[in-house]
């Protein structure tokens, strides 16, 4: 048992400190200016070494706050950045953590999928790049809604 433990503790030491941690839908949802009931259409894979880029086209279902036109796909991206480990002058090593607003799924989606899209713009055109601030699963749809800043009322654009 002994063993197995020292062995445990070994392996634990060796595996780097970077965990991503994604911030709550409460803090989030504020900073959104549309929110869609979106349909993924596609999903393009565009990161690098310390950054994950996805780049989608969706189709809007619903537009819950905020102003969308829905006649054509809508192109938006969602940029999160890794954690980033660097040596200090004193040979310390250091890990950031960068601000991660997403909810994890920005990254798994597939074409078909049906999500809740939360876009930084408040007002959304096709033939324009938004900006994801977040995805969640359309069965968080409601509390979504429910979290929504009480100074705007659900579909009314602002």
């Amino acid at each position: 048992m002994r063993t197995a433990v020292i062995l445990l503790l070994a392996m634990a030491s060796a595996i780097p400190a970077s965990q991503i941690v994604h911030m709550d839908l409460d803090s989030v949802v504020s900073w959104a200016g549309t929110i869609l009931l979106a349909r993924i259409e596609s999903v393009e894979d565009a990161g690098c070494q310390d950054t994950r880029v996805a780049i989608f086209e969706i189709d809007v279902l619903e537009i819950i706050e905020g102003s969308a036109d829905s006649s054509a796909p809508i192109s938006c991206s969602y940029t999160q950045f890794m954690p980033e480990t660097y040596y200090d002058d004193d040979g310390n090593e250091i890990t950031e953590w960068p601000l991660v607003t997403g909810s994890g799924i920005e990254m798994q989606v597939a074409p078909g999928d049906t999500v809740v899209v939360l876009l930084r713009s408040q007002i959304v055109m096709p033939g324009t790049m938004q900006s994801v601030i977040r995805m969640e699963p359309s069965d968080s749809l409601e509390r979504v809604i429910c979290l929504i800043p009480e100074t705007s009322t659900p579909g009314d654009g602002g």
